[in-house]
């Protein structure tokens, strides 16, 4: 098979991406952009590939990965021994292009001895004669900094190969603050490689205290796990759809479509926006006030609605999705097509209708969206109703689904904006009927 033949197959990885085959497009003109590594001098692509993508792989796949890479302008390539089998597989893949290319590895070693034996066992499989970032893995503990900085540690290791060339540049990877910043403070370090996720950096307070002091040292900066959502469910920890990645990624895309959405209405609570009723008689309903807004409808004026597309756009292009609006526009051109047959369906008590006459709200994000084509199988711009969110009627709350997509082989399977069907499926137990009872009250048997 020709290497153009696995361009649909191939995947660039952000810090160890968690699949080896999306969807791709033919390689674009425009290389990916470069950004300074610090003060080595060196440039490297803003995405980067993990070697994790090839672990697995038969040798022609993974050398069709990692051209497909070069192609599209990736020169960041990084790996480490724990990654099963991906030293072996990238380094003949990535043979060709070598001098081209910036080759990031790791130890786990923690001594001067467990160190070397990985450093050459490193380059053996990589078929190269140096890398250019060693970096010591996963500097959990301070126990650990302690152990590759002390007497016969790791960095004596890494200080000796600098100097014979098998290394370029010395890092770490790190996932404790604590550990991030002694390690800054006691070792003037080429680089750090760390989580750079807007969740550990609101939630967790996690991060922003090492990009700041690795930025006043003028350290390289290298990001993991930019695209991880959450950890993994209990039930989905040893059997799910990602089995390359050990955090759940923000990979469905039509989360882009309901973050639209709910940002569309965050914006108004951003510009101070609320809607007032001027009738006094409150206390005279006979429903509670939360029922008021089923029953009645509220719209607002133009202006606020259209102050509020402009926001949520602002908001959007600075959230973890600014990336996939294009989702979000192709979701808002099939709510356009789709319109005069959804007019209770995109109509809102609280707001406007998501239709602005002829045109959607927040109609920019259609711009750089593709073409919408309703006839292609592999172009899912809208989802079946309750294919992503669950209402649960009987309590009104909702939830997010999160199976793994089921494959469509044809367009008409897609069924936008439609019920989602539900196919019963019943199973003869037994061949004696079930003796009747005098009790009618109870609930059916199960499959009835």
């Amino acid at each position: 098979m020709e290497r153009r033949d696995f361009l649909k197959q191939s995947a660039l990885t952000v810090a160890a991406a968690a699949s080896t085959k999306f969807s791709a497009a033919a390689t674009p003109t425009n290389p990916i952009a470069r950004r300074p590594l610090g003060k080595t001098g060196e440039h490297l692509s803003m995405i980067g590939f993990g070697g994790i993508v090839v672990m697995n792989e038969d040798t022609g796949h993974s050398k069709n990965i990692v051209a497909e890479a070069v192609d599209r302008g990736v020169n960041y390539f990084d790996v480490a021994p724990s990654y099963g089998d991906a030293q072996e597989r990238l380094g003949p893949a990535l043979a060709p292009y070598r001098k081209n290319c910036f080759l990031a590895c790791k130890t786990e070693g923690r001594t001067k001895d467990a160190s070397r034996k990985q450093l050459e066992e490193s380059l053996r499989l990589l078929k190269t004669d140096h890398v250019d970032l060693y970096q010591f893995h996963a500097l959990t503990k301070m126990t650990d900094l302690d152990e590759v900085l002390g007497p016969g540690g790791a960095m004596e290791t890494m200080e000796a190969a600098k100097k014979e060339g098998k290394i370029r540049y010395i890092g770490f990877s790190v996932h404790s603050a604590e550990t991030a910043l002694a390690a800054m403070d006691r070792y003037n370090f080429d680089t750090v490689l760390f989580p750079v996720n807007f969740v550990l950096f609101t939630q967790a307070n996690f991060g922003p205290q090492i990009l700041k002091r690795a930025q006043e040292k003028g350290m390289g900066i290298l990001a993991l796990k930019a695209m991880a959502k959450t950890v993994w469910p209990a039930d989905q920890k040893k059997n799910h759809p990602e089995p390359k990645c050990w955090y759940q990624p923000a990979a469905f895309p039509d989360e882009a479509s309901l973050a639209m959405i709910l940002t569309h209405e965050l914006a108004h609570i951003v510009l101070g926006h609320h809607l007032d009723t001027k009738l006094a008689f409150n206390d005279r309903m006979f429903f509670p006030d939360e029922r008021t807004f089923e029953r009645m409808d509220f719209a607002r004026d133009r202006s606020e609605e259209e102050a509020a597309d402009k926001k949520a756009v602002e908001l959007l292009n600075n959230s973890p999705y600014k990336d996939k609006l294009s989702n979000a526009g192709l979701f808002l051109k099939a709510v356009q097509s789709r319109a005069p047959a959804l007019k209770n369906l995109i109509r809102a008590h609280l707001g406007d209708s998501l239709l602005n006459g002829s045109a959607t709200r927040m109609s920019t994000l259609m711009t750089g969206s593709p073409q919408f084509d309703p006839k292609k199988a592999d172009q899912v711009a809208a989802l079946p109703l309750g294919g992503r969110v669950r209402v649960d009627p009987w309590n009104d709350q909702l939830s997010l689904i999160k199976t793994k997509p089921v494959a469509i082989t044809t367009a008409a399977e897609k069924m936008p904006f439609e019920v989602t069907p539900f196919f019963p499926f019943l199973t003869r137990v037994g061949t004696t009927p079930p003796t009747p009872t005098a009790d009618k009250t109870g609930p059916a048997p199960s499959g009835q």
